[in-house]
């Protein structure tokens, strides 16, 4: 029975696709592979380039859709192709590469997207929203640049050259080409930023998601092997799991702000440990707040007494705070918290967390059960609402069959490496999963 479902289902995929895959698959997916990327006509200095090798991309969803997958009708009803009339009028070619892109210049910010052009007429008809958004082509390529409302006349100059210079370019090969996954992401950075030279691939086989990378440090990173007191990671609560290692000055900047103004100030946090088990949508004095369900251990490259600082919080805020009972009470939360070290804090709604101190180098990573960012609580009426949304309902029904999900990034000097994957249930396909995702929020 069961050879003969799977060739029942075969055939309806078959039914639904013939044309228009087999036109993709055995036309376009024949032809022969140029190595140059039309990433290579952007300028080299740009900040972030994403690019999409959607030609691959199909390849292997077509691969995994016609010969692995195990799909019921209403699954295969999904891959029935509609035309769209949108990208047909942009009159573009999405099934080869897309190459989008971010850029700062004189403290403007651009994104953009370059494109083959299938039709320049169509091209230059199609009607772009936004006052400062540029669109130029040729007959081989479009770009298109999106500015903010109140970009200066010298930014517009600017980013309008730079699309003229990239439409007008030559395509070139790399001296070392790096291979490429489905998508590719740079990302060049510069002298004060954390991060440079970043270079980040990821591939899908089978069921799995796979990522590499590997970027520089600025400053030499300053983890190193000690004892530390940790989570532990046998906890029966669904959770997320995050761990970093010294932050970087922008994120630090950014938080220190924030908590500066309920009255606390913190020195840098060299590391830290964070479970996630979901969020509660609360009542705040008449407004609706977010409140993370967590429990947190932070690292301070600095001594941090945190019975001292929360004495000396703001009036607004002291009765949230019971000293006695190391108790933080936010809305219907209570977050405990406890003193481990003189450098190292816990901050969670458990009670009794497990904590075991062991040798341990800080690292980033992120593992465990994804759908725990989408454990919802609350009562309220805008709770309800949010979990019925097609976002979060559409991504925890995908997320539930995610089986691994471990992404880590190691430093060793003025290196760092990244690894990850993303594993569904054995008898799924990624790339079929990840397109039905895809599908049902156009459907």
């Amino acid at each position: 029975m069961q050879k003969y479902k799977r060739v029942l289902n075969f055939t309806i995929v078959l039914l639904f696709l013939a044309v228009f895959w087999i036109i993709v698959a055995f036309i376009n997916f024949t032809t022969e592979n140029n190595t140059a990327s039309n990433k290579s006509l952007l300028p080299e200095n740009i900040d972030l380039v994403i690019r999409a090798n959607t030609k691959e991309i199909i390849q292997t969803f077509l691969v995994d859709l016609l010969f692995k997958a195990n799909l019921d009708k209403e699954s295969a009803q999904l891959f029935i192709p509609e035309e769209s009339q949108e990208i047909k009028k942009l009159g573009t070619d999405i099934t080869t590469e897309v190459v989008v892109f971010y850029d700062n210049w004189n403290n403007s910010s651009a994104k953009g997207v370059l494109l083959n052009i299938s039709n320049e007429g169509d091209f230059k008809r199609y009607q772009i929203e936004g006052e400062n958004t540029i669109k130029v082509s040729n007959s081989e390529y479009g770009v298109l640049i999106y500015l903010a409302d109140d970009a200066t006349s010298e930014t517009v100059a600017h980013y309008t050259q730079l699309a003229e210079k990239t439409i007008n370019k030559e395509k070139q090969i790399a001296a070392k080409e790096y291979k490429k996954g489905l998508i590719n992401l740079t990302y060049q950075g510069d002298e004060l930023s954390y991060l440079k030279d970043l270079e980040l691939d990821l591939n899908v086989k089978n069921q799995t998601i796979f990522i590499n990378g590997k970027g520089k440090l600025n400053k030499k990173s300053k983890s190193k092997t000690s004892r530390l007191n940790v989570l532990s990671d046998q906890t029966s609560k669904k959770h997320l799991e995050i761990q970093t290692s010294e932050l970087p000055k922008e994120t630090m900047d950014y938080l220190s702000s924030f908590i500066n103004e309920i009255g606390i100030k913190i020195p840098s946090i060299s590391s830290q440990q964070m479970m996630i088990y979901g969020i509660t949508v609360d009542n705040l004095n008449g407004s609706t707040a977010i409140l993370p369900n967590f429990d947190w251990i932070v690292r301070f490259d600095k001594p941090f007494q945190i019975d001292s600082v929360l004495s000396g919080l703001q009036s607004n805020y002291k009765s949230m705070v019971d000293l006695n009972n190391k108790i933080i009470e936010v809305g219907s939360i209570k977050y405990h918290y406890n003193q481990l070290s003189e450098n190292e804090i816990f901050v969670g709604i458990s009670e009794k967390p497990s904590i075991k101190n062991i040798e341990n180098k800080p690292a980033y990573i992120m593992r465990g059960i994804p759908t725990a960012l989408l454990e919802i609580q609350g009562e309220s009426f805008i709770a309800g609402f949010i979990q019925m949304l097609p976002q979060v309902r559409l991504s925890k029904q995908f997320f539930e069959d995610v089986t691994y999900f471990d992404i880590q990034a190691t430093t060793e000097k003025d290196l760092m490496n990244i690894e990850g994957e993303i594993r569904l249930k054995d008898d799924q396909l990624m790339s079929v999963e990840l397109a039905k995702y895809v599908f049902m929020f156009l459907k």
